[in-house]
């Protein structure tokens, strides 16, 4: 019994073309990632995080 081996090659090349497939899903996504992280860093000063602190921007504003 002998393997036949354009089979073997042929199963080697659909596992090529789907790792490849993967490869560049997995860049584009990592690719979007770092472009909204940029985006969202752009205008830094209005940026406030969740650190239990009080924020004057979401205090009620008192008219006098």
């Amino acid at each position: 019994m002998s393997i036949d081996q354009t089979a073997t090659h042929e199963i080697y090349a659909r596992r090529k073309g789907r790792n490849v497939a993967v490869l560049l899903i997995l860049l584009a996504f990592v690719t979007l990632i770092f472009a909204v992280t940029i985006v969202k860093m752009q205008n830094g000063a209005s940026m406030e995080a969740f650190d239990h602190a009080i924020r004057p921007s979401i205090l009620p504003q008192v008219s006098e």
